[in-house]
């Protein structure tokens, strides 16, 4: 039988190669010394640093002013892919450090598209996962038996990123953070947009 897979959810990734090393390590730098002046928040993080959530304006004279045009870019890109002939702006902007076996539950944001930009990625599994653990669809695919797990059925799907690697994807899409398996530091920088009034 012909197959026609339908309603499927876009996730976008690429790379912010215009950001240098140099633009990397201040950022880090900048991150790691913010935990020192500014106590963590709590929402999906178990372990780990987890910054308030910042205006662009806020960030406009640090280390991570230089990420967010390109940021911006990239989300704006996607809209277009969709079809959409909105513009979008980034309305929050906020960093997590997770050290040895910190982790993200899964949960979900606020807004249009959300995403995430890599600076300090360790070499294991330290993977951002997708999940249908909020979809009815988890349960037919789960209950039925599939024993060939595909792009179809699968019940989550793991992104591996490096160093400015940018995923963007829609922000009720369920997803969260594997545990750090290293003894190094995966510092990441989050972020949500909203559509621009007109």
């Amino acid at each position: 039988m012909y197959l026609k897979e339908l309603f499927s959810t876009p996730v976008w990734a690429n790379s912010l190669d215009s950001i240098s090393d140099q633009d990397l390590l201040l950022i880090k730098t900048f991150c790691l010394e913010q935990t020192k002046t500014t106590e963590s928040v709590h929402f999906s993080n178990h372990g780990g640093y987890h910054s308030p959530a910042y205006s662009v304006e806020q960030l406009a004279d640090t280390p991570l002013s230089v990420i967010l045009q390109p940021i911006l870019d990239k989300c704006n890109e996607c809209m277009i892919r969709l079809g959409s002939d909105k513009t979008l702006r980034l309305s929050s902007i906020w960093f997590h450090i997770n050290g040895p076996g910190d982790y993200n539950d899964i949960h979900t944001h606020g807004g249009i598209l959300s995403g995430s930009f890599y600076i300090a990625v360790p070499d294991n599994n330290s993977s951002i996962f997708f999940s249908r653990a909020l979809d009815m669809t988890n349960h037919f695919y789960g209950s039925i038996g599939c024993k060939n797990i595909t792009e179809l059925t699968a019940p989550d799907f793991d992104f591996k990123p490096s160093p400015k690697a940018i995923v963007v994807f829609p922000s009720w899409l369920p997803h969260g953070v594997r545990p750090n398996q290293s003894n190094m530091e995966r510092i990441s920088i989050s972020f949500n947009t909203e559509l621009i009034n007109e």
